[in-house]
């Protein structure tokens, strides 16, 4: 938990339930025949999803990737964490410390909550926010002032 700097243990507990769950769902989804059209759905569903949140890295092996999935691959897509995977920041309590000011932004939306989870096509998008302070500061250490951004001109 300290790791990914997860002050309450019920959000820790909430991932593990989610996992738990998911091989719950994985271990009844493996009782039924391999050529079920439900199952292969299902299994194809579930999958593709997680693939797209990021938690697994091949959805073709199905249902065996759910059997290993764990708790911290949940932690991991954190924006925290993926803000310091970027390395926008240099540790993870200053990411929190941003994120919460308002500084960073996935997508249009300046999100404020360290533990958003960020899929991965949504892992592209987070960049800093426009009126942030930190992004000017940047910008003005690479010399990549932009006139427009600044607002001198009408």
């Amino acid at each position: 938990m300290a790791r990914f700097h997860i002050h309450d243990e019920s959000e820790f507990e909430a991932y593990e339930k989610a996992v738990l769950n998911l091989r719950k769902l994985s271990f009844l989804l493996q009782k039924l025949p391999k050529d079920d059209a439900f199952r292969m759905v299902l299994t194809k569903r579930i999958c593709d999803r997680l693939y797209d949140l990021g938690v697994i890295i091949l959805p073709e092996k199905g249902l065996h990737m759910i059997d290993v999935i764990h708790a911290s691959d949940f932690c991991r897509r954190r924006l925290a964490i993926v803000v310091k995977a970027k390395k926008m920041v240099t540790d993870v309590t200053q990411a929190e410390t941003l994120i919460q000011q308002g500084h960073i932004k996935v997508g249009p939306d300046v999100i404020r909550n360290p533990a958003y989870i960020v899929s991965r096509k949504k892992e592209d998008f987070v960049t800093w926010d426009d009126e942030s302070k930190m992004r000017r500061k940047i910008n003005e250490f690479k010399s990549q002032e932009d006139d427009y951004d600044l607002g001198g001109i009408d």
